[in-house]
């Protein structure tokens, strides 16, 4: 009966849809659509057991070679802290979905405020239970390793927001078991309704879906 159940649960971890969400720490779009769709969505029952959430960062090379983002400086702290944030959590993507929920809430953090930005990842890796001396020390010893892997994914998957400059990033973008949302993938023209017909039509258990939430 245990391995029957196990084999069920697997099963099931298996088929939660996929919610492919790439954004920038600091960029006032991604906040706005984060802190109304995606606050939504995060909130309706049986979303947070019921889906994997896949997080990526909108990082490219400007033309010195540094590492840039949206409304950051050169190097990307934000998403340094936030990339390191999520190495910590754990696997399912809820607890850098409680990071990122925390992040928007409060006000944009000014790019030359390395003290706010450093308090305001230590008080939202608290709340999403992610532990900060873990997370101080990923910015130390991992925090290049993990921008060069966010850049490597984000300039491949996204080829044609990858040139430096004051082009755009093509933020935020959303992909639901592959299917991307929103016209010309421009995520915050989906809304809400939109948005979990995908999640149902991917096999999401929730009340909202029409049929009853897995436990």
């Amino acid at each position: 009966m245990a391995l029957k159940f196990l084999a069920f649960a697997t099963l099931a971890a298996a088929h939660k849809p996929i919610f492919d969400y790439t954004l920038a720490a600091n960029c006032p779009i991604c906040r706005q659509y984060g802190n109304s769709t995606i606050k939504e969505i995060y909130s309706t029952p049986g979303v947070q057991e019921g889906v994997h959430f896949q997080i990526h960062m909108g990082i490219r090379k400007g033309h010195d070679g540094q590492y840039e983002c949206v409304l950051e400086e050169p190097g990307c702290p934000m998403t340094r802290y936030f990339l390191c944030a999520q190495h910590v959590a754990n696997s399912t993507g809820t607890d850098i979905m409680r990071f990122m929920n925390c992040f928007n809430e409060n006000p944009i953090v000014e790019p030359e405020d390395k003290g706010a930005l450093v308090s305001r990842t230590h008080q939202c890796s608290t709340l999403a239970n992610i532990e900060v001396p873990k997370v101080e020390s990923c910015n130390t010893e991992l925090g290049d390793q993990l921008l060069a892997e966010a850049e490597s994914y984000f300039v491949n998957r996204f080829p044609e927001f990858s040139k430096p400059g004051p082009g755009p990033y093509g933020v935020p973008h959303v992909f639901i078991n592959g299917v991307q949302v929103g016209p010309h993938g421009y995520a915050r023209l989906s809304n809400y309704s939109n948005t979990m017909k995908l999640l149902c039509d991917a096999g999401l258990h929730s009340d909202v879906c029409g049929h009853e939430v897995m436990v």
